[in-house]
């Protein structure tokens, strides 16, 4: 999945002088360790432009790079003159996700949240915690007990070899008898 992260993550993500709230950091490793793709949107880069703490803002700019910029940045239809800046830049980060440029934008900022819920896109806006619970559910790894199958050396089984519940796979695989019994040899692990 594609995440866009919103200018309040990124800069987060980026300052060293700022703890990290552990649900985004979790968020993050799981996005990586997963292969799921985290962008940001050239607002959010125009954004961290103007940020007046300029060691901050290069240091940010400088660590930007490490995700991915989304390729296009089409004209907005929501913004109108006089609008302000922040609002505009918003409503471009929501037109790019309602196009389908990311399966989810990440933000704490109520405000986008708000306006998502206004355009229908309220389901997409996700905040640190919810992405990272999706995550979290996503690739959860469950136990799976299967009641009468069990887990045996696959050596366990070759008294039986010379049986009629072999004789099917004998037919269709010439050579199965010698297969089985170089993995039996090898350590290969059966469910049966």
């Amino acid at each position: 999945m594609r995440f866009l992260l919103d200018t309040n993550i990124l800069i987060p993500l980026e300052d060293s002088q700022r703890p990290l709230v552990p649900s985004l950091t979790s968020f993050v490793r799981l996005a990586n360790l997963h292969g799921h793709v985290l962008l940001y949107h050239p607002a959010s880069e125009d954004d961290i432009r103007e940020d007046r703490n300029v060691e901050r803002r290069n240091q940010t700019l400088q660590r930007l790079t490490q995700y991915v910029q989304l390729d296009a940045r089409p004209v907005c239809p929501w913004n109108a003159a006089g609008m302000r800046i922040n609002d505009v830049r918003d409503n471009e980060i929501l037109y790019a996700l309602s196009l389908h440029a990311a399966y989810a934008l990440v933000t704490e900022d109520r405000g986008i949240h708000d306006k998502a819920k206004a355009r229908g896109l309220a389901n997409r806006v996700y905040t640190i915690q919810t992405a990272n619970d999706l995550l979290l559910r996503l690739h959860r790894q469950i136990a799976v007990a299967l009641p009468n199958v069990g887990d045996v050396p696959l050596y366990s089984l070759t008294p039986l070899l010379g049986s009629d519940f072999f004789d099917s796979l004998r037919v269709g695989y010439p050579g199965f008898d010698d297969w089985f019994l170089s993995k039996a040899e090898s350590g290969v692990r059966a469910w049966v």
